[in-house]
């Protein structure tokens, strides 16, 4: 699809004409405002890509076609995500909040709520693609290339492939020069995985439930309708080992498109002595409040200890580390817009001041997967909702926890990949737990064992049909 600009900078840059083709076809999404209407447009770049490289794709989507007397009416402002909010919030304001039609281009999504509650829509851009390319080096070059070559020229770095391609320069000519660079030969992007948003996760029942109105509450507070005080700021997660409760707080910050910050006690303590400790400790909530709103996970909290059990020389020390963080979780200063979750194996293990109304005061477990979840969650490993006979592996599967089945997935898939082939069923038994073999002794002690359910059960329900 042709892009539909006259401007000149565009139309004659192969960088320009690819980005512009990816910035026009995000706003076509957004009829209204691509016809020429009135609105705030957040648009969100790829990972890694600077919102800068798009400035020229704003200007040539906004000016073009207007008076002059009328460039007030249109703005744009970049935004970098290493940007402290108050800077996001002056580069808003000055650029778009009053215009008629404007254009945030931003590399996140966490932004000031002032600008989140002003804009109409946020677009993630897209990444330039092969037809991207192929169309630009028709339009600017007068260059004709395949869609195999222009997927081989993107798997070079950015800037070298568009020093590389020339007018009058074949694209096979081009990759040769490219390739002839040993240092540059590509051998295919790394594959960026994306956290996964809670709605789409299995198997967490009340946590996820919790999460998704936190994602709710969010919105509201950010959109002024919700007073802080209102929502759940803290939440003590615990569950046995593997069942996820890292990947529930991460897939939570997805879902609410907040800042994520994972941290623990052992991190702190690697920093030095007590003092570096409660100085790390303190930056690093410092540096989730001003990129609030957050989600703070505090990992393997059952670290932090019980004052009440602190003996020795070393209960001093303890004591000030659980002091510190209940004061960093108390927020002194303003601690708005920051949520913190503690994750442990161990609950009991946890000063029970810090489970206090204010702090950690909701607990929720997280137990073993269903059967049912069980499927689910090796249908979305697998990324094949229609895997054949998967649900076979529902009681073979039981006792396994998220991280089990994940290694399950993953040995399974290597296997195919050795044999060359896709995986199947077959790969998937094969890596799970050994049968134990119910035999010898051990078979006799079973059946004693289910002889005496037998026999109470007998006992206690003589109205049952009795078991023989």
């Amino acid at each position: 699809m042709p892009i539909g600009t006259t401007n000149e900078k565009i139309n004659s840059s192969i960088n320009h004409y690819t980005l512009y083709r990816t910035f026009e076809r995000a706003l076509a999404g957004y009829r209204a405002f691509h016809l020429g209407g009135p609105g705030i447009v957040v648009l969100v770049t790829p990972r890694g890509k600077p919102a800068a490289d798009y400035k020229a794709c704003a200007i040539a989507y906004l000016y073009q076609g207007i008076e002059r007397d009328d460039w007030d009416h249109v703005g744009y402002a970049c935004i970098s995500a290493k940007d402290k909010p108050e800077r996001m919030k002056s580069e808003f304001d000055d650029k778009c909040s009053t215009r008629e039609r404007a254009i945030v281009i931003s590399e996140t999504r966490n932004l000031p709520p002032v600008i989140s509650v002003t804009a109409d829509t946020f677009i993630d851009l897209e990444p330039i693609n092969e037809d991207d390319l192929r169309e630009a080096c028709a339009k600017v070059l007068k260059l004709n290339i395949t869609a195999k070559q222009a997927s081989r020229l993107l798997a070079f770095p950015r800037d070298l492939m568009l020093a590389a391609l020339r007018r009058n320069s074949s694209a096979a000519d081009t990759i040769r020069r490219l390739s002839s660079v040993s240092s540059i030969e590509p051998e295919g992007k790394p594959i960026e995985e994306r956290p996964p948003r809670l709605e789409n996760l299995h198997g967490y029942g009340a946590a996820k439930e919790w999460g998704l109105q936190l994602a709710k509450d969010l919105k509201s507070w950010q959109a002024g309708k919700l007073k802080w005080s209102d929502v759940d700021r803290g939440l003590l997660l615990s569950g046995p080992p593997g069942v996820g409760k890292t990947i529930f707080a991460r897939a939570l910050a997805e879902t609410c498109g907040v800042n994520f910050v994972a941290t623990s006690v052992v991190q702190w303590q690697a920093t030095g002595h007590l003092g570096d400790l409660l100085k790390a400790m303190r930056a690093e909530f410092a540096c989730a409040i001003d990129k609030a709103p957050s989600i703070l996970l505090l990992d393997e909290l059952d670290s932090i200890g019980d004052r009440n059990t602190f003996r020795g020389e070393y209960a001093s020390y303890s004591i000030q580390v659980v002091n510190a963080l209940l004061e960093a979780l108390d927020g002194s200063a303003n601690r708005d817009g920051l949520v913190v979750i503690g994750a442990t194996n161990f609950p009991e293990k946890i000063d029970t001041a810090i489970r206090r109304s204010g702090r950690l005061d909701r607990h929720v477990k997280i137990g073993m997967p269903s059967s049912a979840d069980r499927i689910v969650i090796l249908a979305q490993m697998l990324e094949d909702p229609d895997f054949p006979d998967l649900s076979l592996l529902g009681p073979q599967t039981e006792g396994m926890s998220g991280a089990d089945l994940a290694r399950m997935v993953r040995d399974a898939k290597k296997r195919a990949r050795r044999e060359d082939r896709h995986i199947t069923l077959a790969d998937l038994i094969s890596q799970l737990p050994p049968v134990i073999r119910i035999e010898g002794e051990y078979r006799h002690a079973v059946a004693v064992h289910e002889a005496g359910h037998a026999i109470v059960g007998n006992a206690l329900e003589p109205d049952r049909k009795r078991v023989e």
